[in-house]
């Protein structure tokens, strides 16, 4: 069903701003998309931004969201087994725009997502950006498995949870295809991991009869020793031991035992080894039958998987208690897109404005501890990680190398910063874009294309505050001016779980 709601959310930023009315403040409309394995659904916002009233700062901080539309979760719908059904994508979020009673030019921005396994179909890409020009002023993301688990985790409230409480929360987020975990310690995500089992990897009519069955769902199967096969009977005693199982490699995969060299093919990513996990989250489709909330077969493997699962929270199996979130299936989407305009400070580099401007660069930073004894080694080592943790964005998109600068900017940390990217960028082709929270990005800019020789063209900026999830785009330079106008678009949730923290069940 349709949902309209009012939900106000007040951003970690608001004690750093002054409590008067003498800063600017903006009104956005936002709208999320977040086109899943099984699971299609669109979110409007309303969000309510004010100027950070520190050092004259131009960084816009949110104060309130409230969501004001949610659509019904409609089945992503796809063309056989390895395409999406584009135009069918485009009539639900038409449909979502009428039912709200909101015009494509009221909304301020947005943000695309794509999870799961509509990510693996072979046209993601091309409806992801087929749907970014045709609405305009969207993020487009095609989340991989630890980005997914991410999202899931801030939008459940599991990660504001582990703030509030300073206590380390695992989020389990079941949609469609997959499984995924993440640990958040304290307000930060710390590890997450991805298992291949999701409760629509086999669908059947109403008669039983299989309509689709994912390739992994056919090794299940065999492993069980089941055929299963398209248009023929799927029986429920059939349905029930693959759910059985699936549930148990579920409860393996969270609680860290071994699965065995006879589970590795369900693994997408390493596994996590969970300790001293205070409380676990569900979310996801599959989370509305582990807490009871929905009672609809919809002729997958949800509703038994998720009983099976529900079961065992009640005989306690997981190892902690099971708290019910703020957001179950609409996890992923809940909260979604514009932050905030900023200028860069004093010191910029700019190779060559042709590539200018730049649009929807991903932000990744850098973990180092900037020393006059590290090594540019620890530079590659350091971006390699973060290219892998953003799982090498397809299509050639740009990426932001984000760095917080620590001590003075000696020449031998500022050349040691620029060799190690230059290494880890060699013959990439792509941008070297670097933003630092200090005034150092001048003289790493000249290092780079001055000393080594850098082809690839060079931008670096620098006074700014990134995070994760954030997107950056970089104008042109500002009119007899040598600063550039950058906009960062995060992706905001929702706070905390349900106010009660009832155990599940």
């Amino acid at each position: 069903m349709q949902k309209q709601t009012q939900e106000t959310h007040h951003h970690h930023h608001e004690e750093r701003l002054t409590g008067t009315d003498t800063f600017e403040k903006k009104n956005l409309l936002t709208v999320g998309i977040d086109v899943g394995s099984s699971g299609t659904q669109v979110l409007f916002s309303r969000l309510t931004m004010r100027r950070l009233g520190y050092a004259l700062s131009s960084r816009y901080a949110v104060v309130s969201r409230k969501t004001i539309f949610a659509s019904e979760v409609s089945f992503t719908p796809y063309i056989g087994r390895h395409l999406i059904d584009g135009k069918g994508v485009y009539r639900i979020v038409e449909r979502a725009y009428g039912l709200a009673g909101i015009r494509r030019s009221e909304v301020d921005t947005g943000a695309l997502i794509l999870t799961g396994e509509a990510v693996r179909r072979r046209n993601s890409r091309v409806i992801a950006d087929s749907l970014s020009a045709e609405l305009g002023k969207f993020v487009c993301v095609t989340a991989g498995n630890r980005l997914e688990a991410m999202l899931a985790a801030h939008g459940s409230g599991a990660v504001t949870l582990s703030r509030q409480y300073g206590k380390q929360v695992m989020n389990v987020d079941i949609g469609g295809g997959t499984t995924k975990v993440a640990i958040a310690k304290r307000g930060r995500v710390v590890a997450t991991s991805a298992l291949h089992v999701g409760g629509r990897l086999i669908v059947t009519d109403k008669d039983r009869r299989v309509v689709r069955v994912e390739p992994i769902a056919t090794r299940i199967c065999e492993h069980l020793g089941l055929d299963v096969k398209a248009g023929e009977v799927f029986s429920d005693k059939e349905r029930q031991i693959v759910c059985d199982w699936m549930a148990f490699a579920i409860k393996n995969f969270i609680t860290g035992r071994n699965l065995g060299s006879d589970w590795d093919w369900l693994l997408l990513s390493r596994p996590i080894v969970p300790s001293g996990i205070d409380a676990i989250v569900f979310s996801g489709g599959v989370s509305e039958y582990v807490y009871g909330k929905e009672k609809r077969d919809f002729h997958d493997l949800g509703k038994p998987l998720g009983e099976r699962l529900g079961m065992m929270i009640q005989r306690k199996e997981f190892g902690a208690p099971v708290v019910r979130g703020k957001q179950r299936i609409r996890a992923t989407v809940t909260g979604v897109s514009q932050f905030t305009i900023q200028l860069s400070g004093e010191t910029v580099y700019v190779s060559d404005e042709g590539i200018l401007p730049i649009k929807n660069a991903r932000v990744a930073e850098l973990e180092l501890k900037v020393t006059d004894q590290m090594s540019a080694q620890e530079v590659v080592r350091s971006v390699r990680r973060a290219n892998r943790a953003l799982n090498e964005v397809n299509g050639g998109d740009p990426v932001v190398y984000y760095i917080k600068w620590e001590g003075e900017p000696s020449y031998q940390k500022l050349r040691s910063v620029a060799v190690g990217l230059s290494t880890a960028m060699k013959d990439t082709g792509t941008p070297l874009i670097l933003i630092s929270d200090q005034d150092v990005s001048q003289n790493i800019g000249a290092i780079l294309k001055e000393e080594l020789g850098v082809v690839s063209p060079v931008v670096t900026l620098d006074g700014l505050e990134l995070q994760d999830f954030d997107y950056v785009d970089i104008g042109h330079p500002l009119t007899d001016s040598s600063t550039l106008p950058v906009t960062v678009k995060s992706l905001i949730f929702g706070t905390g779980h349900d106010k009660t923290g009832d155990p599940a069940g």
